[in-house]
């Protein structure tokens, strides 16, 4: 009685809860299962949340997936109609948490639940990136295959394979837009549109996978990422490009005026 007389008490005046929301949350929580009225459960739900939500601020990832479980519990059997985008956030911070706490087979379960449900690809994206790095943490080949169909829908083609030949004429390419850019040029470039951050959160995933499962294509990912930055702005996910780019060249150069521009590259973007 005493949290949710404290909860009434907040939101009649509204007083920002701060760390008492744990408290509050605790004492709803120890008695949940005869204090719980259909009136009050929405509010139930949603103070899980709040209180999970910040325990993942503070990387209390355990006590977070507790408050996040609670609330699954409490959701009305429509909530992905009734409450969309609410179900979205709820059931994404509790892949995240029970990934962080180790339960693997759980993230997967919640996510594949947004994937299922999630109405448009822009909604899913953050699920399927998370996806991807659970499945690259395991060293399945399945991160592969999704992170590439999942650019497939972003209007971004990723080939089986590349030959050597073209392969080799993508660098040469690539080189000779990076040389016509100055180093204050290449500091002063423009932020990407918010339209491609995914496309290139997605290639970084791909280049991580690549370094381990098929190095043969990170030059191809690292110039396509190359590519879409010079054309449409930089983002931190940028950075993977162009240094893997660079990497590249070092090592497959020995020519010291290749090496000096992969490293002129490499320091302007880091």
């Amino acid at each position: 009685n005493l949290g949710v007389l404290l909860h009434s008490v907040s939101r009649e005046q509204d007083v920002q809860l701060g760390g008492a929301i744990f408290q509050i949350c605790d004492q709803i929580n120890h008695g949940i299962s005869s204090l719980i009225q259909p009136k009050m459960q929405k509010d139930i739900v949603e103070l899980n949340f709040d209180s999970g939500s910040m325990a993942m601020d503070r990387s209390d990832y355990e006590t977070a997936r507790s408050y996040f479980n609670n609330s699954l519990s409490l959701l009305p059997e429509n909530h992905w109609s009734s409450n969309y985008g609410f179900s979205l956030r709820l059931f994404f911070l509790s892949a995240k948490a029970a990934y962080s706490c180790g339960d693997i087979e759980k993230a997967y379960d919640l996510l594949k639940e947004i994937l299922k449900e999630g109405r448009c690809l822009e909604d899913k994206l953050d699920a399927y990136c998370l996806y991807v790095t659970i499945l690259t943490s395991e060293g399945r080949i399945e991160a592969w295959t999704t992170c590439c169909e999942v650019l497939s829908k972003l209007n971004e083609t990723m080939p089986d394979s590349v030959d050597v030949r073209t392969m080799g004429a993508m660098v040469k390419q690539t080189g000779e837009m990076l040389g016509k850019i100055s180093f204050d040029n290449l500091l002063e470039m423009q932020e990407l549109d918010s339209v491609f951050h995914h496309t290139l959160k997605f290639y970084t995933q791909l280049i991580i996978i690549a370094f381990w499962k098929k190095p043969q294509m990170t030059p191809l990912i690292a110039c396509r990422m190359i590519k879409l930055s010079l054309d449409h702005g930089v983002c931190k996910d940028s950075i993977f490009g162009f240094v893997q780019y660079a990497a590249v060249i070092c090592h497959q150069s020995k020519e010291v005026k290749y090496i000096r521009e992969a490293c002129r590259i490499g320091k302007a973007v880091m």
